[in-house]
């Protein structure tokens, strides 16, 4: 049995978080509402809209001040972010907030380590839980070929690629064609799969399942 309760901190509402305050505020850009009502709520010194490319939105839709890069890889695009838009920041007193709802997970994962290799002691990750995917178990976040399959830039361990020693760790989910990539991949890997992440809704629990 898993405890899923240990996921969760608090659940907070769009106008629990006017309440809050923070010096940074970032959030990953895309066309559902539930991305720009949090953004809009927030209270921030610095509030940063992120435009990833491989959404393929142009910039005239995205919000004004908006944060875009050609970088091909995670730790260019969050060093970049940091650099151009956030250089004079001390971020071992700044209070961030991060909306992760919308983020491409290899820049989120990054974005954790280098935030904590700066010192930052104030994080705050919020997500915004959707009540329903239109589309149920047929939900797709993905669209095209998959180039590769690497690690994320950052978190390169020494295991080999195929070893009977590694362990995969699976959050299993609507992206069974992605996760798959993954798995055969790592074909002779342990393999312990995680059900029902991020949502507990009965329904979307078993749709992951």
């Amino acid at each position: 049995m898993i405890d899923y309760s240990y996921l969760y901190k608090d659940c907070v509402s769009l106008a629990d978080l006017r309440g809050l305050t923070f010096d940074i505020f970032l959030s990953a850009f895309n066309t559902s509402t539930r991305v720009s009502d949090v953004f809009n709520s927030v209270v921030a010194s610095a509030k940063i809209s992120i435009l990833h490319r491989e959404y393929g939105i142009s910039s005239a839709a995205a919000p004004a001040g908006h944060f875009a890069s050609d970088a091909e890889y995670e730790d260019e695009f969050i060093l970049q972010l940091f650099e151009n838009r956030l250089a004079e920041t001390d971020l071992t007193t700044a209070r961030v907030c991060v909306d992760i709802t919308g983020f491409l997970r290899p820049h989120l994962i990054f974005l954790i380590k280098f935030l904590y290799f700066r010192g930052c002691k104030h994080f705050t990750a919020i997500y915004a839980e959707p009540r329903q995917y239109s589309k149920l178990d047929g939900t797709s976040f993905g669209t095209g070929q998959v180039h590769t399959v690497r690690d994320i830039r950052g978190y390169e361990g020494v295991s080999v690629k195929s070893s009977r020693r590694d362990l995969l760790i699976i959050g299993s989910g609507f992206e069974d064609r992605l996760v798959a990539e993954v798995a055969e991949d790592k074909d002779l890997a342990r393999k312990f799969v995680l059900l029902g992440l991020p949502s507990l809704k009965a329904d979307m629990y078993q749709q992951s399942l």
